[in-house]
């Protein structure tokens, strides 16, 4: 049973009676760290109580701490170093490449979609598997949600015939960054063009903007895709319209799909 919604607005008492509740079983607290019994009176009661039902109830209580490991070893760990002694810890490292794609065929074999050929498989899953590392990468969720939004795309589509519904690349990786076909990324340059002077800033931006277009390329080939940085130091004397020039770039990413 997840508790951790609760527990903070239920208090230790509660949480003495959940714990009585779960005695025989098991009691699991999913994203464990939102207790930070460091700053939190409420959690540091709830922590506390936890710490205590873990050492008397070895023997008819199974308890089960999920969340994030950094954040987990800063709130919990950190305050109190009998954690480690009573919670043995299990890694769940991020799926690979390999795994990735056994999901994407899963997901697209159960909803009975087919795909084009095998390079639009295997350009979703690199798509999907830039991401590992990085905090907040939800694995098979993150398949799942890219299998959905290429399923979207493809309906959308003039030529998809949904008795045999089918993806192609153009489905996976969405539609061509021109400014033709995103009026949101036309509008925002032409914003930029219509400022005075600032011509190395304009080459700079769209110097962004054609690496992209060459990536969406480079996909549609089946290459691997080249780096592109996206965050700016931009700086400058006062009026020559660092801000200005700031937020029609947060548009532009916003455009190409970078930030929503």
């Amino acid at each position: 049973k997840n508790l951790t919604p609760l527990l903070l607005l239920q208090g230790k008492n509660k949480f003495a009676d959940q714990i009585k509740q779960a005695l025989g079983g098991v009691l699991l607290i999913d994203e464990a760290y939102q207790l930070d019994p460091a700053t939190d009176p409420a959690g540091k009661n709830i922590v506390d109580t936890l710490l205590t039902a873990a050492e008397n109830h070895r023997e008819n209580l199974t308890i089960i701490l999920a969340g994030y490991k950094s954040e987990i070893e800063e709130s919990l760990y950190a305050y109190n170093s009998g954690m480690s002694s009573r919670f043995e810890m299990i890694e769940f490292p991020d799926f690979n490449d390999t795994q990735l794609r056994r999901i994407w065929d899963l997901f697209h074999q159960q909803r009975e979609w087919k795909v084009e050929d095998d390079q639009v498989s295997r350009v979703a899953v690199r798509r999907v598997a830039r991401r590992r590392g990085c905090k907040g990468f939800a694995n098979a969720r993150e398949v799942r949600t890219a299998f959905e939004t290429a399923c979207k795309r493809a309906t959308l589509r003039s030529d998809m015939d949904p008795t045999q519904p089918t993806l192609i690349m153009a489905d996976v990786i969405g539609p061509k960054p021109s400014r033709q076909l995103l009026p949101e990324l036309d509008e925002a340059l032409r914003d930029l063009e219509a400022l005075t002077g600032l011509e190395a800033v304009k080459r700079e931006i769209n110097r962004t903007v054609d690496l992209v277009a060459s990536n969406y390329e480079r996909e549609m080939r089946g290459n691997t895709v080249l780096d592109v940085p996206v965050n700016r130091l931009m700086l400058g004397n006062p009026g020559t319209s660092k801000l200005a020039v700031a937020m029609i770039y947060a548009r532009v990413v916003s455009a190409l799909g970078f930030v929503s």
